[in-house]
């Protein structure tokens, strides 16, 4: 096989062959349909295909139910997913802080019985800050477990990201808003609290977002994520791309960040 390099990359991109020699793994996927938008093909069986397409090895997913109306459901489904291929899906534990009494100990089953790897929180649809009391369970069992948060959501984040160093916090969306122009309190924040983590999943993207992304918080803390099904992988995975970066940064971004935020969670 030819050599990889940032140009040989990128030919094979353009010419659609599947990277899956690459190791990419996609830190933010949902899983299931949604009660207002038409999500196709939206099941653990019908991803795969875009995902084989494309060459992304592993994507983590949280599902649609959980996040919305009933966590236990989604998560679930979710079990079920990885329990249907186990080596191609990552799974996210969701809690609804609305319901404190049952967090803790479904972030145990989770971990403990179903295997899953990370939690996804989602202040916006729980209607909940982040450092609200009902979630403090959820960065105790995090610390305890050093264990990856993905937030969507990033109110009271400096408060969290301060009192619990252990948990890596990946901020859903943010890393794709960035224009490299105006001021950004995360951002900065980021540079002191090196727990603090950015996706890259966005539909709507400035002009060389992944450059400027980069430059500000260095290639450690960003992680690829397409938000996929909801938006599609393959166009969120071209921006990494052919961000004007070297192949070892592109690396890490795509897979090796994450893996390894992963790698040092306790089960």
């Amino acid at each position: 096989m030819t050599a990889l390099t940032n140009q040989e990359l990128q030919r094979r991109a353009a010419l659609g062959i599947p990277l899956s020699d690459l190791q990419i793994v996609d830190a933010h996927g949902h899983l299931g349909r949604w009660c207002t938008v038409p999500l196709p093909a939206a099941t653990a069986r019908e991803m795969l295909s875009t995902l084989d397409l494309a060459g992304v090895s592993r994507l983590a997913i949280s599902a649609n139910a959980a996040i919305g109306p009933d966590f236990r459901r989604g998560n679930d489904q979710v079990a079920a997913a990885l329990r249907a291929f186990p080596d191609r899906y990552l799974a996210y534990a969701v809690v609804n802080p609305n319901y404190p009494d049952e967090v803790r100990p479904e972030l145990e089953r989770c971990f403990d019985q179903l295997g899953f790897h990370a939690i996804k929180l989602h202040t916006g649809l729980h209607n909940y800050p982040l450092n609200g009391e009902h979630y403090v369970p959820v960065f105790e069992f995090a610390q305890e477990r050093r264990a990856t948060v993905l937030t969507h959501g990033c109110a009271g984040l400096a408060e969290v990201a301060a009192k619990y160093p252990d948990v890596s916090i990946i901020i859903a969306h943010l890393g794709a808003g960035f224009d490299g122009r105006q001021p950004n309190s995360v951002l900065e924040l980021a540079r002191d609290l090196p727990n603090i983590h950015f996706d890259t999943a966005s539909s709507n993207v400035p002009f060389k977002n992944v450059n400027h992304l980069v430059q500000a918080v260095g290639p450690n803390q960003v992680v690829f994520g397409s938000d996929h099904p909801w938006i599609d992988v393959r166009y969120q995975l071209g921006r990494i791309i052919w961000a004007d970066l070297d192949l070892n940064d592109k690396l890490k971004i795509l897979g090796r960040n994450f893996e390894g935020l992963l790698a040092r969670t306790r089960h």
